[in-house]
């Protein structure tokens, strides 16, 4: 725990380089606590560290690896990531950190993140098939991420060729894993209506409206 605290403090100081040594050299073993802690601080620093020009592509990466190794589905840095790749960023320093990004996919690492990334990207964009092989390829690599299986889900649904059947069976298991979800509630919802389950559909959307999703929350078709 002494190594984490030291990772914190020297960040609040400015210390990049010497705080990102600290958190690789943390080893996570069994520790529920610790692992939490390694992944909550992770996000932040991700998310602030790929705004700013305090690190390099290289210690950037490393935070991002190694709060994926204490917790591999954690959300908010699956999202951060996604972020990260949509569109309306642009810069020299943006471009550096995404193409450092492609390449340590293109050498197998941060498979599942980076084609989920990737994934949401070309959603956003409309090229829903390529987002859907983009998911479909982190999938293979892990099939238990929850926004993951989401999103499979809702293209499985919504792309052709289309299988709702076996979205409806992804978006269950995720939402058994995360009930007070309301965008997974939402997702069966829509898978629901294309398996023309119209009274189960309404009843699950109405759920999630209710549960506080809005609009702007739902992937669109």
């Amino acid at each position: 725990l002494s190594r984490f605290h030291y990772a914190s403090a020297g960040l609040i100081r400015g210390r990049v380089s010497e705080s990102v040594s600290y958190l690789r050299a943390i080893v996570l073993e069994e520790s529920p606590d610790l692992r939490f802690r390694v992944a909550l601080a992770a996000s932040r620093w991700f998310a602030e560290l790929a705004r700013t020009d305090s690190a390099s592509p290289e210690e950037v990466l490393a935070v991002l690896e190694k709060g994926l190794e204490a917790e591999p589905s954690q959300p908010q840095l699956l999202l951060d990531l996604a972020t990260l790749f949509a569109g309306g960023k642009t810069g020299a320093r943006v471009e550096t950190l995404r193409q450092a990004l492609r390449n340590a996919l293109d050498r197998g690492r941060l498979v599942v993140p980076m084609h989920f990334a990737l994934g949401n990207e070309a959603w956003a964009g409309g090229r829903k098939s390529e987002a859907r092989s983009h998911w479909e390829a982190a999938y293979r690599a892990n099939p238990e991420i929850p926004v993951l299986v989401n999103n499979l889900a809702y293209a499985l649904a919504w792309t052709e060729p289309v299988d709702p059947n076996r979205a409806l069976d992804m978006i269950d298991r995720a939402f058994s894993t995360r009930p007070d979800a309301p965008i997974y509630r939402a997702t069966r919802g829509q898978v629901l209506v294309k398996l023309g389950r119209w009274k189960e559909a309404a009843d699950e959307m109405e759920k999630a409206l209710a549960a506080g999703l809005s609009d702007k929350d739902l992937l669109e078709k």
